[in-house]
């Protein structure tokens, strides 16, 4: 949602996949059906998976075997941290505002 909203290209060229619940303060949350949506990842054929990092074992269980790189994170700003690190361009993505 964020690429479709600002300027540039934040997955890098990547085919990108997230999941999580986006909680008010940044954090990114657990969710149900990760196995059933890592499953679908791979399918679709996406590069990496950024999934709330509680869970990251379940996915990178799940992908194991595949080129499906799972990547942890638990904020907001660790995601666009992880998609800079991967070549994406995160300039445009207004910082949040302060608590």
């Amino acid at each position: 949602m964020i690429d479709e909203l600002t300027p540039g290209d934040i997955t890098g060229g990547h085919k990108i996949a997230a999941t999580g619940a986006i909680n008010l303060d940044g954090s990114v949350g657990d969710i149900g059906g990760l196995h059933q949506k890592t499953v679908a990842v791979k399918a679709a054929g996406a590069d990496y998976f950024l999934v709330p990092a509680d869970q990251v074992k379940e996915a990178a269980d799940e992908a194991k075997g595949s080129s499906l790189k799972v990547i942890p994170v638990h904020t907001v700003d660790e995601a666009l941290t992880a998609l800079a690190n991967l070549g994406g361009d995160v300039s445009g993505i207004p910082a949040p505002p302060a608590a």
